[in-house]
């Protein structure tokens, strides 16, 4: 199991940098003994660094034996996505649905996996919900707003007895557990990243245009990536900060950048999405004379939010300088997991009295098997929240560079052997000047590594076309 329970004065003692109720960073130890006295040292990442010694005794159980009840659905679990019509949402889709597939409930019965997608419409979503809800045992909401759904979640526990998980982007009102992105961090990290580049490159950010691009302010993904890129003005007044909204659909965002990109040369520019989203950036950047190679004196830094294959990609490339990837697999992985251990461990809440479980909180959270946050030392931890009626937690989350882009764990990655490759990882760019002397051995490398583990041809191989058929695909993954 990747959980454990503690009492929430401890792990708060361990749960280094929680700031505002936004868990930026914390551990809680990975105990084996049923109970035990515990000494460490935990140390967070996410934020500055904070160093805390823990004493406590701690007492570990597993989950008591299911009662004899059979689901009313036959253990039917229905993922309701906000948006699905690009690849970052098919992927979440994807990665929900392979550890359901792959992933059996406490009693070892496979769930049955059912899709459906509210194409960005709260009213839409909300009737789904309670649709859904009269013929699923388990609903899981990527939400189209913060608090659209709230009534519709409400009604599908408290009238038709169907727990709610919001995933990804989630919800004000009340569900079982949910986790995000450190959407915040991620943000504000990359603005901390171009100033240090203007600051390298030119001795000063005075002056300098820095370009936040960014989605629609209804998704609370996108609003808090908004929120951490409008910490720049305050933090570094002496920068020309610039900003966009493109809307929910790519085209949106190609409009805008061409729009800024034709009359302004942007110095620096932080992008809350990629791969769609920042195609039409590079493509405006290339096209008015602009785009030039990582490492030349006129490449102007380009950092993304989302890790998909052609961001990653886009870095070996050097058109790009960093991605801070939004691990979609353990997020997905980890609601999964969380709710077989706590939510659906057995059917009693659709039997008189109609308790809706709970977790346990604070409820500390390593990465499951075959996914990756950035490493086994980092935690989730789902707790209260003072803007939540929903126990929240924050996926930890990580940077890529040339140096650490091909480590094959991270989603970007292991993805286009899972799902295929993305339909822009390939895309090229007129780029000026060379590039970089690492660029051609990291892109020979991935493709060795795809090439090795899937058996294929990687020129040849079908665009958005698993390799290996889900039912042959071993779980967690050895490679």
């Amino acid at each position: 199991m990747s959980g454990e329970k503690t009492s929430r004065r401890d792990a708060l003692k361990v749960a280094a940098g929680v700031i505002g109720g936004l868990v930026v960073g914390g551990v809680i130890g990975w105990l084996s003994k049923p109970a035990a006295e515990v000494v460490r040292t935990v140390t967070s990442t996410i934020t500055q660094p904070v160093t805390t010694t823990v004493r406590e005794t701690v007492t570990v159980t597993g989950p008591a034996a299911p009662p004899p009840t059979e689901f009313k659905y036959g253990g039917t679990v229905t993922l309701i996505m906000g948006y699905l019509g690009e690849y970052w949402w098919y992927t979440c889709a994807k990665y929900f649905e392979l550890a359901v597939s792959k992933i059996p409930d406490l009693r070892g019965r496979r769930w049955k996996f059912v899709l459906d997608t509210a194409e960005g419409s709260d009213t839409r979503q909300s009737e789904m919900i309670e649709t859904y809800a009269q013929k699923s045992d388990l609903l899981v909401v990527n939400a189209v707003s913060i608090d659209g759904i709230n009534t519709a979640v409400r009604k599908a526990e408290e009238t038709y007895y169907c727990p709610v998980i919001p995933v990804k982007d989630i919800i004000s009102g009340k569900g079982r557990f949910q986790i995000e992105f450190s959407d915040f961090w991620a943000s504000t990290s990359m603005v901390d990243d171009a100033i240090d580049f203007l600051r390298k490159k030119y001795g000063s950010e005075k002056g300098r245009i820095l370009l936040a691009q960014n989605g629609d302010l209804s998704f609370r993904g996108w609003l808090y990536r908004y929120l951490g890129f409008r910490t720049c003005p305050e933090k570094y007044p002496d920068v020309d900060f610039k900003e966009f909204i493109g809307g929910v659909s790519p085209e949106g965002w190609a409009d805008a950048a061409d729009a800024f990109i034709s009359t302004t040369t942007p110095d620096a520019i932080v992008s809350a999405s990629d791969g769609p989203y920042l195609v039409g950036t590079l493509e405006a950047l290339a096209r008015y004379g602009k785009l030039y190679y990582y490492g030349n004196p006129e490449h102007i830094f380009v950092t993304s939010i989302d890790g998909k294959p052609s961001a990653s990609m886009w870095v070996r490339k050097g058109y790009t300088t960093s991605v801070y990837p939004q691990c979609p697999d353990a997020i997905y992985f980890s609601t999964w997991e969380i709710a077989r251990q706590y939510i659906i461990k057995d059917a009693s809440y659709q039997q008189a009295p109609y308790t809706m479980p709970e977790i346990p909180l604070p409820l500390a959270w390593r990465q499951p098997a075959g996914t990756w946050w950035g490493g086994k030392d980092k935690y989730l931890i789902i707790d209260k929240v003072d803007w939540s009626e929903t126990p929240s937690g924050q996926a930890p989350g990580y940077k890529v560079t040339y140096e650490n882009v091909n480590t094959w764990e991270m989603w970007g990655n292991l993805v286009t052997v899972l799902l295929g490759k993305e339909a822009l990882q390939d895309k090229e760019f007129p780029a000026k000047g060379t590039p970089p002397p690492w660029s051609a051995r990291l892109v020979e490398e991935y493709i060795r590594w795809w090439e090795s583990v899937t058996g294929k041809d990687y020129k040849t191989a079908e665009i958005e076309k698993p390799p290996i058929p889900l039912e042959q695909l071993e779980w967690p993954p050895k490679w």
